[in-house]
């Protein structure tokens, strides 16, 4: 009787959780790699790993710099942008360190088509989406237009790298 109590507690434990990251990864990477790219994959804190090639940056770091990367989504430098990350079942207490993920947060930044999903355990689901548009406020979008203008001046000028003006956004 004791033990059918413990296990929900026991399933949704760090030590738990801490074994999902290893299916994560292999599910994400699974999809990352069948997708044409260049690919810009935004990811949870649990994908220290994804597959060779990919352009990926925190989830939290994007968001920091949504001007950025919405250069680099309007001018389509990268074929996709994708969110890999993993939410919680409604009535299961999210961990701060996971709020910024769940869609209720993530939907003040980002329209988003999902692509997949993968359960990981009990009330634990990873998810990969592709970003359909980015929300910016008043002064990233001031921001942004500053962007645009930089990159009409270095079109302009024939000595400029334009690769390495692109990788000087990356997010």
């Amino acid at each position: 009787f004791a033990w059918c109590i413990t296990l929900p507690n026991l399933a949704l434990s760090k030590y738990m959780r801490g074994a999902y990251d290893a299916r994560q990864i292999r599910w994400a990477n699974e999809l990352l790699t069948k997708r044409p790219g260049p690919l810009l994959v935004l990811y949870d804190f649990h994908l220290a790993a994804l597959a060779n090639g990919i352009s990926a940056v925190p989830i939290g770091y994007g968001i920091e710099r949504l001007p950025e990367l919405n250069f680099h989504f309007e001018n389509e430098t990268f074929s996709e942008v994708l969110i890999v990350r993993r939410i919680m079942d409604p009535g299961i207490e999210v961990p701060q360190s996971e709020a910024l993920q769940q869609d209720s947060s993530l939907g003040q930044y980002f329209d988003w088509e999902r692509l997949g999903s993968f359960r990981l355990g009990p009330g634990v689901t990873a998810v990969l989406d592709r970003v359909q548009a980015i929300h910016l406020d008043k002064n990233q979008e001031a921001l942004y237009q500053e962007h645009l203008s930089e990159f009409a001046a270095a079109r302009m000028d024939p000595k400029k790298d334009l690769t390495a003006y692109f990788s000087k956004w990356l997010p």
